[in-house]
């Protein structure tokens, strides 16, 4: 966070904006990043992957819910979707994690692309599983 003045005090600025409009007294500054002129590019990069990320998983858990919404309406039972269920919010929690973390992945890089992967493996488990269960659906029933 970069430094401002206050009333003759010098403090820490709390403005919740993107650090890449002050990336000089924010992140480049003596003892954080180095100032290496390639710093605000890295970190649109990661944030560029991750809204790309968050946009391919969101689809993915669009479909899963529709699975699971289409499998209820062919009458499986609540016990039938429960394991979906489970695999579909681990899916919605870590995709969740990633949207509200605030950095759009370029806090921990690592650990929103370890998510985004999550949400695909759960979110795909998920689909899975819907798509299987139920009974045929009779749109004359």
């Amino acid at each position: 966070m970069p430094k401002q003045e206050l009333d003759g005090k010098t403090i820490t600025s709390h403005a919740f904006r993107s650090p890449l409009e002050t990336v000089g007294s924010s992140c480049a500054r003596p003892g954080c990043h180095a100032a290496d002129g390639q710093l605000a590019g890295r970190v649109r990069a990661i944030q560029h992957m991750t809204r790309d990320g968050l946009k391919d998983t969101a689809k993915l858990l669009v479909d899963a819910a529709l699975a699971l919404d289409a499998a209820q309406r062919r009458g499986a039972t609540v016990e039938e979707l429960a394991q979906a269920r489970q695999f579909y919010a681990r899916a919605h929690i870590r995709w969740d994690w990633v949207q509200s973390e605030n950095g759009q992945g370029f806090h921990n890089p690592a650990a929103a692309r370890r998510m985004l992967d999550e949400v695909r493996q759960f979110a795909g488990e998920a689909l899975e599983l819907a798509r299987a269960i139920g009974r045929p659906w009779n749109p004359l029933a």
